[in-house]
């Protein structure tokens, strides 16, 4: 029997098989006609597609529940405020900035430096430098502008200077007026960190006296108060206050940063330590626009964030790291909040101011 023969009764034997199961067809279909096969994949590409259809309406229908009833992370029961900003942006062109502060929209940035022409420099709120703070020829060539803060009323910034051991006083568009003069204050005057009150009262740290203290100057500069603490700080440093008069005040050399009502008693620690929530070497102090205690650890390379609460103080989470990325610091040292939810901070040897939001 030839090859050709065989092939044709294979033919036909599939033929006549098919045939008994019911097919009535042969191995090769006519034109139009699906076999048996084509028609159960298509039985089962639909029972795919109604499937995939009913998961889109089920998703759907969860997303618009989520859209009405959603409520924020911090009011869910059994969760706790544990959110920290994160990264924006970086104001570049300053070099070794120190102190920074913000008016309360985010339109004028105001930066410290401790390199190059150590003046303080103004800035957009898009990172564009539009005016620089120069003291007068008449205050000497030797100057080192540390912390810069705004006056409320009068939106006036002031520059803390440590090597000329003043604070200068420049308008709102960023010409010099005067340098702060204060009634009260006996023996060395020697200011650093600053901090204004929302009756726009003028908190001073006297960091290189022989008694460490915070100074507390009325709008006319007349010396109101003097806070001391229980326990002798070593470099008070950076200095804020919030809306109810609540101070805190980084004691640097320390390692830790003092919690005062508004009384000036003090009410609360946060201690030098390697455990979660500890301090390295505080420098700035902010509160932001939700009442978080913000405070840089220039040897830590991060920001702390606490909350403070009547005389309750609570380890919230830290932003920041070691490095030269973007989010990644180089000793930090000053820190300002705006009332839109932004965070600046001097990222001094990496020549920049960070910008971080909720």
């Amino acid at each position: 029997m030839s090859t050709v023969d065989e092939a044709q009764k294979t033919v036909e034997a599939t033929s006549s098989s098919d045939g008994a199961n019911g097919a009535g067809e042969g191995v090769i279909a006519t034109a139009g006609t699906p076999d048996k096969q084509s028609r159960w994949t298509r039985k089962r590409l639909l029972i795919a597609a109604g499937l995939v259809g009913a998961l889109f309406v089920l998703i759907g229908a969860v997303f618009v529940w989520y859209l009405i009833t959603h409520k924020p992370i911090s009011s869910l029961p059994g969760l706790t405020d544990n959110a920290t900003p994160h990264y924006r942006y970086s104001v570049y062109g300053v070099n070794q900035p120190l102190g920074v502060a913000v008016n309360s929209d985010g339109s004028r940035i105001y930066v410290t430096q401790s390199g190059g022409t150590q003046k303080a420099l103004v800035f957009d709120g898009d990172g564009k430098q539009i005016q620089v703070l120069t003291p007068p020829a008449t205050t000497g060539a030797n100057h080192l502008p540390v912390y810069v803060a705004l006056d409320p009323n009068t939106g006036e910034a002031y520059v803390s200077d440590r090597l000329a051991g003043a604070i200068y006083v420049y308008s709102a568009t960023g010409k010099y007026e005067r340098a702060f003069t204060h009634v009260g204050v006996t023996g060395v005057w020697a200011p650093l960190g600053m901090t204004f009150d929302s009756k726009g009262q003028l908190y001073v740290t006297q960091a290189f006296a022989s008694t460490k203290s915070i100074y507390v100057f009325s709008t006319s500069g007349n010396l109101v108060r003097t806070i001391t603490t229980s326990t002798a700080m070593s470099f008070p440093n950076g200095v804020a206050v919030d809306a109810k008069g609540n101070i805190v005040v980084t004691d640097g050399n320390n390692g830790r940063a003092l919690f005062l009502n508004a009384a000036g008693k003090e009410v609360s620690q946060v201690h030098a330590g390697l455990a979660k929530g500890d301090l390295g070497l505080p420098r700035g102090v902010a509160f932001d626009s939700e009442g978080h205690v913000l405070i840089v650890d220039a040897t830590d390379q991060g920001v702390r964030v606490y909350g403070f609460a009547g005389e309750t103080v609570n380890y919230v989470g830290t932003f920041g790291d070691q490095g030269v990325g973007d989010g990644l610091f180089q000793y930090p040292n000053g820190i300002a909040a705006d009332t839109r939810a932004h965070v600046y901070v001097t990222d001094r040897v990496n020549n920049r101011v960070q910008v971080w939001s909720y």
